[in-house]
C-alpha cells in the first residue's frame, strides 16, 4: 500500500487505475500460449505503458527469455544485449537500478529490475532514458505486472506438466486405468479400451471394475483379489479380462495401487497399469505344441533346417529382439534390457524381417521356434 499512498496526485491516481484494469485482462489473454509467448505479450505492454527504450525478460544468470525495444522485437539483438548486460544480470546480488551505456545511441540507460517470483533471479528489466525512473505509478505497475506474470507462469508449469503425463499415458501400449474406492471406473487410457474392445472412454466411465474382469475369474477377483488390493493397498498378478467385443478373454499381467488426494493425503483411487500377455501367451503354446514329441515329427526336418538356416543369417543382436519379441516383450522393454534405445530396437526389427524375407513378426516368431527344434542352431 506505501506505493499507492504515495499516488497523492489524483491524475496520476487515475491513470494507475485505468493502466491496472488493462493488466489484469492479461491473463485472459494467456490461456493457453507458452512461457516464451507469456513473456513476449508482457514485455511488449509494458514497453508502451512505461514509454521504455528496453523490456526484457531473464529466467536467471545471463540468459534472456524476451526483449523488445521500442523499434520491435529484439530477438535479432540479443547477443549484443547479453553482451552488454552480462556483468550486471550475472552478479549474484544485483542492484534493483544500475546505469548502463545506452545499446540504442548516446547516453545511459537507467536499468530497474523487478522480481517476477517464479523462478531463482527471474525479473522482468526495464531501460528508461529518464534517470528518475521509475515513479511511484511505473514501480505500481512493475510490481503488479510481475505477480500477474509470476502466477501465469506457474499455472503454465503445472499444465505443461499435466500435458507431458497425459502424453505418458496416452502413448503408452499399456492398459492404464483409474476407478475410485468403490470401484467406479474413472479413467481409462486409449490403448486400455483397444484390449478391452471398447471404442471411447465414455463406454468405460461409470462401469465396475468387476464388468472388466472374464467370467473365469470374476469370483476369484470379486472374494479374495480386490479386498486384498483394498486391504494392502496394491497387488499384482495375472488376471483375464473380458473382452466386450464377444471373443475370447485376455490375459493381462495386473498391478493394482493405491493413489492418494493431494489436497487431503488420504487414500482416494485404485489405479492400474496391466500389460497384454496374448502374445507372449500364444508364444508359449506355439513353442509348447512344437516340442511336444508328436508335433515335432510332424515338422520335417527339411523345414527344421531351412528355419535354422534363416535365423543364423541374423546378427546376435537382431536374434536378441526376436527373442524378445517372441516371448511377448513390448519394444520399450526389450530396449531397456539391451540398453538400447526404443528406435533402435525398431531398426532390429526392421532389418530381422528383411532378412527372414517376411513383412510379418507372427513369421517370424514360428520360424524362430521352428529353428530351436534345431539343436545345431543353438549353438551358431
Amino acid at each position: 500500500m506505501a506505493v499507492i499512498d504515495r499516488l497523492s496526485d489524483p491524475d496520476e491516481l487515475q491513470r494507475s487505475i485505468r493502466d491496472l484494469a488493462a493488466l489484469s485482462a492479461l491473463p485472459a489473454a494467456w490461456a493457453g500460449l507458452s512461457s516464451e509467448e507469456i513473456c513476449e505479450s508482457m514485455a511488449r505492454t509494458l514497453l508502451a505503458m512505461l514509454d521504455a527504450e528496453l523490456v526484457l525478460v531473464t529466467m536467471g544468470g545471463a540468459g534472456i527469455t524476451a526483449a523488445h525495444t521500442r523499434l520491435g522485437s529484439a530477438r535479432g539483438m540479443l547477443q549484443p544485449l547479453k553482451q552488454v548486460l552480462r556483468p550486471w544480470l550475472e552478479e549474484r546480488s544485483p542492484d534493483r537500478s544500475s546505469l548502463i551505456p545506452n545499446p540504442f545511441g548516446s547516453g545511459d540507460l537507467k536499468i530497474v529490475a523487478t522480481p517476477i517470483g517464479f523462478r531463482e533471479r527471474a525479473a522482468i528489466v526495464v531501460g528508461v532514458g529518464d534517470r528518475r525512473f521509475p515513479s511511484s505509478h511505473q514501480q505500481l505497475l512493475l510490481n503488479f505486472i510481475a505477480n500477474q506474470t509470476a502466477t501465469a507462469l506457474h499455472f503454465w508449469q503445472i499444465e505443461d506438466e499435466q500435458r507431458r503425463y497425459q502424453n505418458l499415458v496416452e502413448r503408452s501400449s499399456d492398459f492404464i486405468g483409474l476407478a475410485d474406492l468403490d470401484g467406479q471406473v474413472q479413467f481409462v487410457n486409449t490403448a486400455g479400451l483397444g484390449i478391452v474392445g471398447l471404442s471411447k472412454l465414455e463406454d468405460a466411465l461409470g462401469r465396475h471394475v468387476l464388468e472388466f474382469v472374464a467370467d473365469e475369474d470374476q469370483e476369484r477377483v470379486r472374494e479374495e483379489l480386490w479386498p486384498l488390493a483394498m486391504a494392502r493397498g496394491r497387488w499384482t498378478g495375472e488376471i483375464a479380462f473380458r473382452n466386450f467385443n464377444g471373443g475370447p478373454s485376455i490375459p493381462l499381467l495386473v498391478e493394482w495401487f493405491m493413489l492418494n488426494d493431494y489436497r487431503t493425503g488420504e487414500q482416494s483411487y485404485m489405479a492400474t497399469v496391466s500389460r497384454d500377455l496374448s502374445l507372449q501367451k500364444r508364444s508359449e503354446r506355439e513353442l509348447q505344441r512344437l516340442n511336444n514329441s508328436h508335433n515335432r515329427s510332424s515338422i520335417s526336418e527339411v523345414e527344421i533346417t531351412a528355419a535354422a538356416a534363416q535365423i543364423t543369417q541374423l546378427t546376435p543382436r537382431e536374434r536378441e529382439v526376436l527373442s524378445a519379441l517372441a516371448a511377448g516383450r513390448s519394444q520399450k522393454l526389450i530396449a531397456h534390457d539391451l540398453g538400447i534405445s526404443v528406435r533402435t530396437v525398431e531398426v532390429h526389427r526392421s532389418r530381422m524381417l528383411q532378412r527372414l524375407g517376411t513383412r510379418h513378426l507372427a513369421h517370424a516368431i514360428r520360424l524362430s521356434i521352428v529353428a530351436a527344434l534345431d539343436t545345431s542352431a543353438l549353438n551358431t
